[in-house]
């Protein structure tokens, strides 16, 4: 079955489930709503954005953004002026991963995300999530190392740096202010043997010293691999672990997987133990790959778990492994 006709039969069983739904809806109006987007865009070409089961506020609003971007950050809007059910076209946007964003009636609404629909354009060669990196995971001492950077805010003063990877927040090296630049490449000095962090700071001296987004990588030294990770240590009935049962507020989590389908669009998240099965925090998609090891962004204190889902949109929320683990002050 084509990629076309499988998404049409998709949207026809969310549709019908949809129309379930609406049936057990309350005097209360406890709408039920959905966000979505019908193919995988072109880069540069306009495409239409779904929606479903709106309150029918006139300032009811969808946004398109990187998917990385906070709740309180918005692209294209457009208000959905009473709709309830409908669509809307959005102008072309470059490849990467993205997210339609629904809003119920500004400003009263706020920044409170209602539903939201993950998907890509084109085939990003870049990580899901990750705002720079480094374009090799491992480089020779002394050798120039090169990161690209994507879907910045356009600030003068967003800036770039590389640290030991056990550096403060507030510690810094070499780095760059991006000078207004969303994307590019920056090249920093070689260093010197070790595992290392490109961090990513907005807007200085207003940002602070809040890192953005964390990139590991290393010098004179091979990444882990799952070459690396004994098969015994992988848990019974777990398709993803991390390296660790307990990490500090600091630091950045280890995720290994193994054991997984290979559909490009597998998926990993991390999020709070008690949240929904429908609830994603950061994630990643596998690729087609079915091992290999992830790097999530420091969490706040708390209990969570790394859960795995296949083949997006066809596997739905259907979780399909569970691994715990906490995060301490």
């Amino acid at each position: 079955m084509g990629m076309k006709c499988r998404w049409l039969v998709w949207m026809c069983m969310l549709l019908v489930t949809l129309g379930a739904l609406f049936s057990t809806v309350s005097a209360e109006h406890e709408y039920v709503h959905l966000v979505w987007v019908n193919d995988q865009p072109n880069p540069g070409e306009s495409f239409s954005v779904q929606y479903a089961g709106f309150p029918g506020n006139a300032s009811d609003w969808l946004t398109v953004v990187p998917v990385d971007y906070p709740d309180d950050r918005y692209g294209e809007w457009v208000y959905t002026r009473g709709g309830v059910d409908g669509g809307v076209l959005v102008s072309g946007l470059p490849e990467g991963h993205y997210e339609v964003r629904s809003y119920f009636n500004w400003p009263a609404g706020g920044y409170e995300v209602q539903a939201r629909f993950p998907f890509v354009i084109g085939s990003p060669e870049y990580p899901q999530g990750q705002l720079a990196w480094t374009q090799r995971q491992s480089y020779e001492p002394g050798e120039s190392i090169n990161v690209e950077y994507r879907d910045m805010p356009g600030n003068s003063r967003d800036w770039i740096t590389i640290v030991p990877w056990d550096s403060a927040d507030s510690a810094y090296q070499e780095y760059s202010y991006l000078q207004g630049q969303r994307s590019g490449e920056l090249t920093f000095r070689g260093l010197d043997k070790g595992q290392y962090q490109v961090r990513v700071f907005f807007n200085w001296p207003s940002g602070g010293y809040e890192v953005r987004d964390r990139h590991t990588f290393w010098v004179g030294m091979q990444p882990p691999s799952m070459a690396e990770v004994a098969v015994d240590q992988q848990p019974p009935d777990s398709l993803a672990w991390t390296e660790k049962s307990q990490y500090s507020v600091q630091e950045s989590v280890l995720v290994h997987f193994a054991g997984l389908p290979g559909n490009n669009r597998d998926w990993i998240t991390v999020v709070r133990s008690d949240a929904g099965d429908s609830t994603y925090g950061q994630f990643y998609y596998t690729g087609g790959e079915d091992h290999g090891t992830l790097e999530f962004r420091p969490l706040a204190a708390g209990h969570y778990e790394v859960r795995v889902f296949f083949d997006w949109p066809h596997g739905s929320y259907d979780v399909q492994s569970r691994y715990g683990f906490s995060v301490t002050d």
